[in-house]
């Protein structure tokens, strides 16, 4: 039972993330009739699925700071009047 209500969850997460139309309706105005259940093992793959996001968002955030500090010496080395030859 719990797979059936996993696919219905897939099946609903997949239509969410297509484009809508002008006689579509948004997310917000559609009603959930039930509580969202899921099973452990997809639970489980959440969590997994949650952390390897928070992990890459963490890593880009390190790289945005690196992409900012170079553009603020890039802009500092223009300013002086150097060159790159």
């Amino acid at each position: 039972e719990s797979q059936t209500t996993d696919r219905g969850v897939e099946e609903e997460n997949d239509n969410s993330c297509k484009k809508e139309g002008p006689g579509m309706k948004r997310d917000e105005d559609r009603s959930i009739s039930a509580p969202l259940v899921l099973s452990q093992e997809r639970m489980e793959e959440v969590c997994r699925r949650l952390h390897s996001l928070q992990e890459q968002l963490k890593r880009l955030q390190t790289i945005e700071e690196a992409h900012h500090k170079l553009q603020e010496a890039l802009s500092k080395f223009s300013l002086e009047g150097g060159n790159f030859q």
